[in-house]
C-alpha cells in the first residue's frame, strides 16, 4: 500500500509540483537569510518528529542534503550547480511545509510524500552528493 502512495506522490510532484517549489526555493537560495531560517527550521522539524529515530531512512535523506546546504550557505562548499542547490531547497522547504501533497497529521501517510520528495531529489543530484561526501571525507582526514 505504501508503494502505491509513494508512487502517486512522485507522479504528482514531477507533474504539478516541481515547478512550484523550485520558483520558491530559488527566493531562499538568494537570501542568505532565508537560508538560515530554512535550516533552522528543518532542524526543529526534526528535532520535534524524529527525536528518537536516528537510523530513519528519511531522517538520513534530510541531514544528507541539509549539511549540503549548510556548507553552501555558508560559503565552505560552493562546488555544486546553482541548480542542485535549487533543488535541495525546494526539497527541505517540502518537508518543513506542513501542507503537501499528503498533510503530515494522516498518521501513517503524512511523512510518506516527504520521504519520497528527498528521494526523488537525492536521485536527481547523485552525483552532486557523492562529490560533496568525498569532499566531506577527505576534509576530516586533513583534521
Amino acid at each position: 500500500m505504501k508503494e502505491y502512495y509513494k508512487d502517486k506522490v512522485e507522479e504528482e510532484f514531477k507533474k504539478n509540483q516541481i515547478e512550484y517549489w523550485k520558483e520558491k526555493a530559488s527566493e531562499y537560495v538568494k537570501n542568505p537569510s532565508k537560508s538560515y531560517k530554512l535550516l533552522y527550521d528543518v532542524e526543529k522539524k526534526m528535532h520535534e518528529k524524529y527525536p528518537n529515530d536516528p537510523i530513519s531512512k528519511l531522517k538520513r535523506n534530510v541531514k544528507q542534503l541539509s549539511n549540503l546546504f549548510r556548507d553552501w550557505v555558508t560559503g565552505e562548499y560552493k562546488n555544486v550547480p546553482i541548480n542542485s542547490i535549487i533543488m535541495i531547497a525546494a526539497g527541505l522547504l517540502y518537508f518543513v511545509v506542513p501542507v503537501d501533497i499528503m498533510p503530515d497529521w494522516l498518521v501513517g501517510l503524512g511523512f510518506i510524500d516527504d520521504a519520497t520528495v528527498l528521494s526523488l531529489i537525492l536521485k536527481q543530484i547523485g552525483n552532486d552528493i557523492k562529490k560533496y561526501n568525498n569532499w566531506k571525507k577527505s576534509k576530516k582526514v586533513q583534521k
